[in-house]
């Protein structure tokens, strides 16, 4: 027998060392059978309508009736909601999937924006597509901020080993 468990003496089935009444109807403080305290266990009805909707209850679109808010299916007319709540669910992955692409879409200089503040843009005029610069042409922006920075540029670049998109070949050659 297990830790926590005993075997009642009239039907020899295994319950829990606090149960003082067996599902036979043996009652362990008078140590005999007690049908009397048996609960008579009544089926839940089913098919019941209410009257009005509330909390676990819900009105069916095809018959109009309320019924309990756990059936998949409504006794009176048929109608499934378990395949509704698949096609809203469908419907608000597809609304969502398409508001991400039209997020994506738009941008301005490699930022993504919000659709309302490009839409903006796009009337004002001033939104544009940003150009990718080569590393040639990195090089000679840089140099065109003049000597000394140029050169203060290209010596913080040596010791960080950073700004690898930038051709400091020309940089340096532009510096000396």
């Amino acid at each position: 027998m297990a830790k926590g468990k005993k075997t009642c003496p009239n039907c020899n089935t295994e319950i829990g060392v606090r149960t003082s009444l067996c599902q036979c109807g043996w009652y362990y403080p008078e140590k005999r059978i007690r049908p009397d305290l048996l609960k008579v266990n009544k089926a839940p009805e089913k098919n019941k309508t209410y009257t009005s909707e509330g909390r676990g209850r819900k009105r069916c679109p095809g018959c109009k009736l309320v019924i309990g808010g756990v059936s998949k299916t409504c006794f009176s007319c048929g109608f499934d909601f378990v395949s509704v709540k698949k096609e809203k669910d469908r419907a608000e992955v597809e609304k969502k999937i398409k508001k991400q692409e039209e997020k994506e879409n738009i941008s301005t200089q490699g930022e993504k924006i919000s659709p309302t503040v490009a839409k903006l843009l796009k009337e004002v005029g001033l939104h544009k597509e940003s150009k990718r610069l080569t590393p040639k042409e990195h090089a000679e922006r840089i140099l065109s901020y003049g000597k000394k920075r140029a050169s203060a540029l290209f010596k913080l670049s040596k010791i960080n080993h950073s700004w690898n998109h930038v051709d400091w070949k020309i940089v340096e050659q532009g510096v000396v």
